[in-house]
C-alpha cells in the first residue's frame, strides 16, 4: 500500500547517514541544472541584459544595431542554453537520481552525481532524456493538460535511466508509462506534501531549503522503488542479474503508441 508516511520516513533515515554529503552533492547540483543562459530587453529603460547562470554579466544601452546584434545574439544564447540542458543538466539530473537511489543502501559518494559523464551510455542518456522532453513539449502545445499528464506519465525516466543507463528509450517509455498507471495523483499528492517544507524554508531566509530539497528528492525515489517492486510483485517486470536492474516484460500497448 502507497503510504506517504512511511516513504518520507524511510528518506529521512537515507539521508540523515550521510547528511553532509546530500546536503552538498544536493546544492551542486541545484546549481548545476538551474544555471542558465538568456538574455532580456528592459524596453523602459533601453537596456539589453545578457544572463548566464546566476547574474546579469553586462548591460548596454539599446539602438538599431544593437537591437540587431542583441537579436541574433539571443539565438546564440538559447542555442548554448539548450546544448546546456541537453548534454549537461538532464545527465546531472539522472546522476543526481543515482546518488538517491544508491544511498538508500549505503552512503554514496559525491562523485556518483556525475556518474553519467563517465558511463559508456552518457549517449543513450542524452537520447531518452532528449526525447523526453520533446514529447513534452509537444503536447504541451496541445494545451497545458495533456502536457501536464505527459509530465507525469514520464516522471520515472529519470529513475529507470539511473538504474538502466543502457536501456533503449522505447523500453523505457513502456516503462515509465506502465508505472504511472493510475498512480500520478499520487505522485503529484507526495509532491505537494512538501509544501509547507517550502513555506518553512521562506520563513527561515532560505535556510530550511538546504535540508527539504533532499529530503523531497529522496522522498521521490522511495517512491519510485515503492511501485518498481510493487510491478516486479505483479509480473510486469522481471529482475535480471543485478538486483538494481529490472527489464520490461513484453505486453500489449493499452495506452495510445505516441509518447
Amino acid at each position: 500500500m502507497f503510504i506517504r508516511s512511511e516513504l518520507k520516513q524511510r528518506a529521512k533515515d537515507s539521508i540523515h547517514r550521510n547528511l553532509l554529503i546530500v546536503i552538498g552533492t544536493c546544492l551542486v547540483a541545484s546549481i548545476l541544472t538551474s544555471s542558465y543562459f538568456g538574455t532580456q530587453v528592459n524596453l523602459d529603460t533601453g537596456q539589453y541584459y545578457f544572463r548566464m547562470g546566476l547574474g546579469d554579466f553586462y548591460v548596454i544601452s539599446l539602438d538599431f544595431i544593437t537591437l540587431a546584434i542583441s537579436a541574433s545574439l539571443a539565438i546564440i544564447i538559447s542555442l548554448i542554453s539548450m546544448v546546456y540542458t541537453i548534454f549537461i543538466s538532464n545527465p546531472l539530473k539522472v546522476g543526481m537520481v543515482r546518488f538517491y537511489l544508491e544511498n538508500r543502501q549505503e552512503p554514496s559518494r559525491f562523485e556518483v552525481l556525475f556518474s553519467m559523464f563517465t558511463a559508456k551510455t552518457y549517449l543513450n542518456v542524452v537520447k531518452v532524456m532528449l526525447l523526453r522532453d520533446i514529447y513534452t513539449f509537444l503536447w504541451t502545445l496541445l494545451f497545458i493538460i495533456p502536457g501536464i499528464y505527459k509530465s507525469y506519465q514520464y516522471f520515472m525516466i529519470p529513475y529507470i535511466l539511473a538504474e538502466n543507463p543502457n536501456m533503449d528509450s522505447s523500453e523505457v517509455f513502456e516503462m515509465t508509462k506502465m508505472l504511472t498507471q493510475g498512480v500520478k495523483l499520487d505522485i503529484f499528492v507526495l509532491q505537494i506534501s512538501f509544501l509547507p517544507w517550502y513555506l518553512l524554508g521562506i520563513i527561515t531566509c532560505g535556510l530550511a531549503i538546504f535540508y527539504v530539497t533532499p529530503y523531497q528528492e529522496a522522498t521521490l525515489c522511495e517512491a519510485y522503488i515503492f511501485f518498481r517492486d510493487k510491478a516486479i510483485d505483479e509480473g510486469y517486470l522481471a529482475p535480471i542479474d543485478d538486483e538494481s536492474e529490472v527489464e520490461v516484460e513484453h505486453v500489449e500497448p493499452t495506452i495510445e503508441d505516441l509518447h
